[in-house]
């Protein structure tokens, strides 16, 4: 004898689990399926496995491009007329920061310093007028009249000394420098920034549910460590309080010359030996002083070096100020218009005061 009342009992519960589990568990495949297929379609830099998240990617993402020079990977697109962080962002037709223009063939009576780093030399929630080298080239057109100073500033954001290399080499050299500047941040011995992994699972909705509980479990875990780090660097591990980048066995091999102590070392030789070749000085400015603990070797490969945030760290707490009087903001500590004026204010005093530089300038003006 049929039972009716469990035939349409079944009948419902099957459409129940149909209607509202199955159908839109499948819609939600289906939704991230076309949307990693887009993420993967619209790669910055398509080519590369493995990445790291960066802050406001989203912004600067709309102004970097795929570069065709070998080793730099990415670059600012040429003529950016916009906005990052509510502040003016704009590069000029070679895609350097700020508007103005410059010929490879260096004009008569100049001196032409070139700047090579990341997001903490570019303009990076300032205005590009604001940046301490476009204010290091203001003041030493005050001090010398008669003398014509360019210094073009050939930062991206998201950069490592690995691309900084490259740059120097594809870029900076040709534009017959008499001076490098390059500056060391805490974040340079990672992978670069503004690059990411492709995506691809036999669940996409499987992919992101296991992505945000991981996301999960290491925000718990590295809580303690997160009170103030700074924004551009990666969460500290608890084991060793390295990052994770660092770790060159767990980074794809054709990235594994970028991160690491080692590595770090082997490029700033290469950079010295190239720009010596070149018969150019360089300089090494310090934003971080972390380096020189834990690869003293770079004092010894003959740049000169400037530890800058020594200089800042001395100077913030004798004029009864903290680190967020000079920075963006709270939670992001790239410096703001004031903490680029003593920047600048701090690297024309060591010009000064450094005969190396001394003797430079003495030699070029």
């Amino acid at each position: 004898m049929k039972h009716p009342f469990r035939h349409t009992h079944l009948l419902i519960l099957g459409r129940f689990v149909l209607c509202y589990i199955i159908i839109p568990l499948l819609g939600t495949e289906l939704f991230f399926r076309y949307y990693y297929y887009r993420w993967n379609a619209g790669l910055t830099v398509p080519f590369v496995l493995f990445s790291r998240p960066f802050p406001y990617s989203d912004d600067i993402t709309n102004f970097i491009t795929v570069s065709n020079i070998e080793g730099i990977m990415f670059e600012l697109k040429p003529n950016v007329r916009s906005q990052l962080l509510n502040q003016p962002f704009y590069t000029n037709s070679q895609g350097f920061i700020g508007t103005a223009e410059y010929t490879k063939t260096k004009p008569p009576n100049t001196f032409r310093v070139i700047g090579v780093g990341d997001s903490m030399m570019s303009s990076w929630g300032i205005h590009p007028d604001d940046t301490f080298l476009s204010v290091l080239q203001h003041n030493l057109a005050s001090q010398h009249p008669s003398k014509n100073f360019e210094i073009i500033n050939m930062s991206v954001p998201g950069y490592n000394t690995a691309i900084e290399y490259n740059v120097i080499k594809y870029k900076a050299l040709q534009y017959d420098p008499d001076l490098i500047i390059l500056e060391y941040c805490g974040n340079d011995l990672d992978l670069p920034n503004h690059i990411r992994r492709r995506v691809h699972a036999t669940s996409y909705l499987y992919f992101v549910i296991k992505t945000v509980v991981d996301m999960y479990r290491a925000n718990s875990k590295n809580i303690a460590e997160k009170e103030s780090v700074p924004l551009m660097n990666a969460p500290l591990s608890a084991d060793d309080m390295t990052r994770f980048e660092y770790k060159v066995g767990e980074v794809p091999e054709g990235y594994a010359y970028m991160v690491g102590e080692d590595n770090y070392i082997k490029t700033m030789k290469n950079i010295y030996a190239l720009t010596q070749a070149h018969g150019v000085p360089i300089l090494l400015l310090l934003q971080n002083h972390d380096i020189l603990q834990r690869a003293p070797e770079v004092r010894h490969i003959g740049f000169p070096i400037y530890d800058i945030q020594t200089d800042m760290d001395t100077y913030l707490p004798d004029k009864g100020m903290t680190l967020t009087d000079v920075t963006v903001g709270r939670e992001d500590l790239h410096y703001n218009k004031l903490g680029h004026q003593l920047y600048a204010e701090f690297i024309n005093e060591y010009f000064r005061s450094n005969s190396y530089l001394s003797v430079l300038f003495d030699s070029k003006l």
